[in-house]
Parts: C-alpha cells; structure tokens; sequence
C-alpha cells in the first residue's frame, strides 16, 4: 500500500512517537481531513529514511510491540519514500489536500515540485526544511552501490570503468576495473548544483570535504603546497585521501600517533621536511661539543649541509 505523509513526528520523550510519521492511505486524495491516516514506523530500525510532508512511502503491515501470547496486533511501517520527481532533495506530489487549486488531473512531470502555486508554499514541506531545486546526483556505473543524502552527502562502493556509455567519466583511473574504490563527499557547490536532472562525478579537488579510499587507482589530488614526495598523483598502491579547507586531527584523552614504514613528510609553502631530516638535526645539536678553529665548541661540520638540504627541499 502507498501513502501520502501528512505529518513527521521530531520530538523525543515518547516511545511510540521515535521516528513516527502519520500517512494518508484516503482512496479519494483530493480531499485530505485534517485528522485522517494512520501512524508508521520504518520498517528497517538500522538505517532510517526520514520524509518530508508530500512525499510517498510504501507501508507495510506487521506485528507491534504490544503483541502478546494471548492477543495479535499490528502497526504500519513505511519503507524510503518513492521516487517520484527523480530529485535527490525532494519527492513529493502536490499536497492531495492543495491540489483542488492547482490541476489534480496533471501528472507529477506536469505539476513538479517546486510549485509556483500560492497555496503550496516551501514550508509546508515540514518546518525547517528548506527545499533545493538544483541539486544534481551522482553518475552511477552499473554495478555500483551508492548512498546519498538530500544535501549533497554520498558515499560510493565503486570501481573504474571502461567504456561504460555514461554521461560523466570517473574522475580517477587504474588499469584494474575491477579494482574496488569508496569515496565519501560532503558538498554542496557549483560542482554538484547543476540541475536535479544532471549528473555529477565526485572530484576530490572541487568538492567541499572528502575520503578517499583507493586500492590501484590514481587521483589527481591537487596539493595546497609543493610536496617533498614527488607524483604524488601518479601512486597506484593502497591509499587513503582526506582533502578539505582544514584538517583536525585532537585526541580527547591520549597520544595522536602517526606511523609511518619510510617517513613523515610535511609541505606549507614556507617549508618543506620530513621527520627523519628533522630528527637527525636535532641529534646532531644534542651530540655537545665540538672542535673549532676558535674554540672547542661550534656547529658539527655535517650541520651546515643539513640545514642546506632542508632548505633546498
């Protein structure tokens, strides 16, 4: 069975209001009262799609908590809500009790949300929601398994591949297709508002914050200052990318340890090294004392090339 929300319940305190919503199952949708349909649950208590007002759920019927051995009783739940408009943001019909004013007769590509009508304004959606019109979605490619939020978040289990007819190719590339690849963004940019019915592809330069997780493909990542590790974008082993306007990386109670199997390098556009360099400067100055032509302490001969070749980095 499908339904209309009419309500999204957003207060805690009451067990049976926790995610619940009030749907119209009216046979007559022309006419919603004001008090009708019946309260849902989602069906899936791991992973919840909450609705905005308008848009239409499946429902389904099943056992309730307050079953017992002596007596059967059942509740709704509802599944995510149907994709109706093919929008990321929104997926609502007209309001079945506005349409009278509006052509109840017109399909939803005839009668799209947003709608310009005067008795349907965007805060009858749900209060709080504020609607974007222009909010394009990822590129799929078959075989992909996408997640993605009405705001511009998505999370791709992917790969790389070849020829696949697409509107947009990856913006990553290996010669293993089958070579698996996550990517988490969050964004919400002129590089993912193009129009609902466009598609993006997730670039690790242009989009706001991301993670990348990669086994065999090269990313293009454009580095905020020279790297001391040179092609950087052409490494095709294991790698994990994290790109944003800033990173914080604070431990609330112990030690943050980096570990490294070669080195740890660092790159602002003052300095360039890497910790080893670092580390044997400092040990080198912490040696003491030694022979000079003025005195018997001075720098060790080795530290005036150390400090050459940490600038010339």
């Amino acid at each position: 069975m499908v339904g209309e929300v009419l309500e999204v319940f957003l207060k805690d305190g009451n067990p049976n209001d926790i995610y619940k919503i009030r749907v119209s199952t009216s046979t007559n949708p022309g006419f919603v009262k004001q008090n009708e349909g019946v309260f849902a649950y989602p069906l899936n208590p791991y992973i919840k799609f909450v609705p905005v007002i308008g848009e239409q759920v499946f429902l389904l019927q099943s056992i309730s908590a307050f079953n017992t051995p002596s007596k059967s009783e059942s509740t709704y739940y509802y599944i995510s809500p149907i994709f109706i408009q093919r929008s990321l943001n929104t997926n609502p019909l007209p309001k079945t009790n506005k349409r009278s004013f509006i052509n109840f007769n017109a399909s939803a590509y005839e009668n799209p949300i947003p709608i310009t009508d005067n008795n349907f304004k965007k805060n009858e959606f749900q209060n709080g929601f504020e609607e974007i019109t222009n909010l394009s979605q990822i590129q799929p490619y078959a075989g992909d398994t996408i997640f993605e939020g009405r705001f511009g978040q998505s999370i791709r289990f992917g790969y790389t591949p070849k020829n696949s007819g697409a509107s947009k190719n990856p913006n990553w590339n290996t010669s293993d297709v089958t070579a698996p690849i996550t990517i988490i963004r969050n964004t919400q940019n002129d590089t993912n508002r193009k129009d609902y019915d466009k598609f993006v592809v997730e670039d690790i330069n242009k989009d706001d914050s991301s993670i990348w997780m990669t086994t065999k493909q090269k990313v293009a990542t454009k580095l905020a200052s020279k790297s001391v590790v040179k092609n950087t974008s052409e490494y095709v082993n294991p790698q994990v990318i994290i790109n944003s306007d800033r990173l914080i990386f604070n431990s609330k109670n112990d030690s943050v340890i980096v570990s490294a199997k070669k080195d740890i390098f660092f790159s602002t556009p003052k300095s360039k090294t890497s910790v080893d360099l670092i580390v044997e400067v400092l040990e080198i100055l912490a040696k003491g004392t030694f022979p000079t032509a003025v005195g018997p302490t001075g720098p060790h001969p080795r530290l005036a090339d150390i400090l050459k070749k940490l600038k010339n980095i």
